[in-house]
C-alpha cells in the first residue's frame, strides 16, 4: 500500500531538505569531529531526502582547522580564524552567494542546520 503524501511534500513524492553535515555524522567540524544527531538519522531520515552543506568544507577550509568565529567589523560582522585572526570573510561571502543560487534552485522545502555555527547558526550565534 502506498503512503499517503505529507503535507507540502512535493508531487513527485519527495522532501527536500538541506542539512548541516556535522548533524549527519560526518566529521567535517574545525576539530575533526561531528555533532551527529539521532533525529536527523534515524528518526527523519527514512522521510526525506538530504541535501548536505558545509560551508567551510565547501568553500575549501580543511578538518581539521583552525576554529572559526564572527567578530564585529566597521561593515558588519567578519569571519575570522581565532587563534591567527586570518579573514575569511570575502571568501565565505563569494562561496554562499553560489552555494545559495545553486540551493535555491533544488527547490528545498526547508533546512536543518547546527545550532550556534558561525557559518550556518540563524539565532544567537556569539558575535
Amino acid at each position: 500500500m502506498a503512503r499517503e503524501p505529507c503535507p507540502g511534500e512535493a508531487a513527485h513524492g519527495e522532501i527536500r531538505i538541506g542539512v548541516s553535515r556535522c548533524l549527519l555524522g560526518e566529521n567535517v567540524r574545525y576539530d575533526g569531529g561531528h555533532k551527529r544527531s539521532a533525529f536527523v538519522t534515524e528518526t527523519l531520515a527514512p522521510f526525506v531526502r538530504y541535501i548536505a552543506v558545509c560551508p567551510e568544507v565547501e568553500m575549501g577550509m580543511s578538518t581539521p582547522r583552525e576554529p572559526i568565529r564572527l567578530v564585529r567589523g566597521e561593515d558588519g560582522p567578519r569571519l575570522r580564524g581565532v587563534n591567527s585572526g586570518k579573514d575569511y570573510s570575502a571568501g565565505m561571502r563569494r562561496f554562499a552567494a553560489k552555494r545559495v543560487a545553486e540551493l535555491r534552485g533544488l527547490d528545498l522545502h526547508g533546512y536543518i542546520l547546527k545550532k550556534g555555527s558561525p557559518s550556518c547558526g540563524l539565532f544567537r550565534v556569539r558575535v
